[in-house]
């Protein structure tokens, strides 16, 4: 998990830490990291559901062959195409709300609490 999130985050809060630059009125502004939340809740909620899809699959294969590894070829087959499809449902279901297809009246309500940009700390990003 480190690999996958944390390292990619070090590096690009130590840069930003590092790094001046200035904000939509003018000020200069200096190490603060800032990532909207815009599709955060979506994604953990999708990811949560795939993962707690995953443990409960490990469960049944643990009750039905004895173990998580292991069985019959077609058992393990079968396994490997549905978490493998788990994985890709995933990453569809992100790509498709992150990039608004589909429409943002579809997307917009689909946050799960958590609000678009309410970091008040956080720098005004001007285009």
């Amino acid at each position: 998990m480190f690999l996958g999130l944390g390292l990619p985050w070090v590096i690009a809060a130590t840069y930003e830490a590092q790094s001046t630059r200035k904000d939509g009125n003018g000020v200069q502004v200096s190490g603060k990291y800032y990532v909207p939340a815009d599709s955060l809740g979506f994604s953990v909620v999708v990811f949560v559901i795939c993962a707690v899809t995953c443990v409960i699959t490990l469960l049944i294969r643990r009750k039905v062959v004895k173990g998580e590894l292991g069985g019959e070829p077609t058992g393990r087959l079968g396994s490997l195409v549905f978490l493998c499809s788990l994985w890709m449902f995933y990453i569809v279901l992100s790509i498709l709300q992150a990039y608004e297809i589909g429409g943002n009246d579809f997307w917009k309500d689909k946050t799960f609490g958590i609000s678009k940009s309410t970091n008040f700390c956080a720098p005004k990003i001007t285009k």
